[in-house]
C-alpha cells in the first residue's frame, strides 16, 4: 500500500458500521423454521466474529484476526447457499454430525481402554451410537454431505474465493512464513507485532464486506420493516467507504 493508513480512523468506521449492523439484525425477529433460524444464527456469528475483529485490532493479538476471519468467510458461504436453498440446513446438519462422529471414534480410539476415562469413554460410545443413527437418519432423507471447498462453490463466492480462503488460512494453521515474518528477523524476538498495514487493511476490508454482505440475506430469514433496515444497512455503508481498499472492491447493491 502506497500511504500509510489512519488506523484509528479505520477503527472507529468499524465501530459503527459494527453498531449499525447489530441495530439492523436486533430490529428483525427470525422466521418459524428451522432454516430461518438458522440463518439468523450464521448472521449473528458472522456479528460476533465481526467484534472479536474489531477488539484484536490494534493490540498484541491482532495477527489472530485473519484466523476469526476466516470463520466469518466460511460462514457467509453457508449464509449464501442457505438463503437460496432451505433444505441446505439439513446438509449442513448432517456434516456437523458427521465431523462430531470422527472426534467421538478419535476419543474412544485413543482412551477406550484406559480405566482413568472410563467413565468418558462410555458417554462417548452411548454419544457416538445416538450420532451414528442420526446421520442415518439424515443419508436415507436424501442429503448429502459437502467437502469444505463445496460450499465456496455453491455460494458462487467468484473466482478469487480459493485464494482468499488460502490466504486467511495461512494464518488459521500457523504457517512458517507468517510466523517468521511476524517474530523473526529483528535484533530480537517480537511479541505482539502488529499486522503489516496491508494486512490491517484487508482483515477490516473483507471482515466489513462479509457483514454488509450478509445482512442482504436478512429478510430470507427474518421478518422487519424493510424501509428501517435499509436505512440502518445504507448508514453503515457510509462509513463503510473510509476503509482502505474499498476502491476495489464493493459489498453487493452498493
Amino acid at each position: 500500500m502506497n500511504q500509510p493508513i489512519d488506523r484509528d480512523r479505520v477503527l472507529a468506521a468499524m465501530c459503527r458500521i459494527e453498531e449499525l449492523s447489530r441495530a439492523t439484525i436486533l430490529a428483525t425477529a427470525p422466521r418459524d423454521t428451522d432454516s430461518a433460524q438458522l440463518g439468523c444464527a450464521l448472521l449473528a456469528l458472522i456479528l460476533d466474529g465481526y467484534s472479536a475483529v474489531t477488539a484484536l485490532l490494534s493490540t498484541a493479538g491482532e495477527y489472530h484476526a485473519p484466523t476469526i476471519v476466516r470463520t466469518m468467510f466460511e460462514a457467509f458461504a453457508d449464509l449464501r447457499v442457505l438463503a437460496n436453498d432451505d433444505t441446505y440446513a439439513q446438509r449442513m446438519k448432517l456434516h456437523a454430525a458427521n465431523e462430531r462422529r470422527r472426534v467421538l471414534e478419535g476419543y474412544v480410539a485413543s482412551y477406550g481402554s484406559n480405566s482413568k476415562f472410563e467413565a468418558t469413554a462410555q458417554r462417548a460410545r452411548a454419544d457416538l451410537a445416538a450420532l451414528v443413527q442420526e446421520i442415518k437418519h439424515l443419508v436415507d432423507a436424501g442429503n448429502n454431505d459437502y467437502k469444505i471447498w463445496e460450499r465456496f462453490q455453491s455460494a458462487d463466492l467468484g473466482g478469487d474465493r480459493v485464494f482468499i480462503y488460502g490466504e486467511l488460512s495461512s494464518f488459521a494453521h500457523a504457517d512458517f512464513i507468517a510466523i517468521m515474518l511476524r517474530h523473526v528477523g529483528h535484533e530480537k524476538l517480537v511479541l505482539g507485532h502488529p499486522l503489516p498495514d496491508e494486512w490491517f487493511a484487508k482483515v477490516a476490508f473483507l471482515s466489513s464486506t462479509i457483514l454488509l454482505d450478509g445482512l442482504l440475506t436478512l429478510s430470507s430469514f427474518a421478518t422487519g420493516e424493510a424501509d428501517k433496515l435499509r436505512a440502518l444497512r445504507d448508514e453503515a455503508i457510509k462509513y463503510y467507504q473510509h476503509l482502505p481498499l474499498v476502491d476495489k472492491i464493493a459489498p453487493e447493491n452498493v
